[in-house]
C-alpha cells in the first residue's frame, strides 16, 4: 500500500472492520478513561469497556494521511505478532508441550 491517499487507507480500515478483521467498539461504551502517555500522533488513554475489560484507546491530534498509515501500519504489526504467537502456541501443543499463559 505505497503511495496512497488517505482515502484508501481510510477504505482499508472501513473494509477490515466490515469483515470483521478488526472489532468495531463504540466510544460511548468505554469508562474510567485515564490518560496513560503521549506519542507522536496523538494521546493514548487507558479505558474499560462494558465488562470492565481494559482497552488502549488513542486520540490523534489530527487524522491526517500520515496518522492514517500510521494506523494501518500499526494494525498489522498487531496482527502480525498475533499469527506468530498463535504459530508457536500450535506448534508446542503439536509437540505436546505446556505453555502457561497466565
Amino acid at each position: 500500500m505505497q503511495n496512497t491517499d488517505g482515502n484508501e487507507w481510510i477504505n482499508w480500515i472501513e473494509e477490515a472492520i466490515s469483515k470483521k478483521h478488526i472489532k468495531y467498539y463504540e466510544y460511548k461504551h468505554f469508562g474510567n478513561i485515564q490518560k496513560i502517555g503521549t506519542g507522536r500522533f496523538g494521546i493514548v488513554y487507558r479505558a474499560n469497556w462494558k465488562n470492565n475489560k481494559d482497552f488502549a484507546l488513542k486520540s490523534f491530534h489530527s487524522l491526517n494521511d500520515a496518522a492514517i498509515k500510521e494506523i494501518v501500519h500499526e494494525v498489522i504489526v498487531i496482527i502480525t505478532h498475533i499469527s506468530i504467537l498463535f504459530s508457536v502456541l500450535h506448534l508446542l501443543h503439536f509437540l505436546n508441550l505446556k505453555f502457561d499463559l497466565t
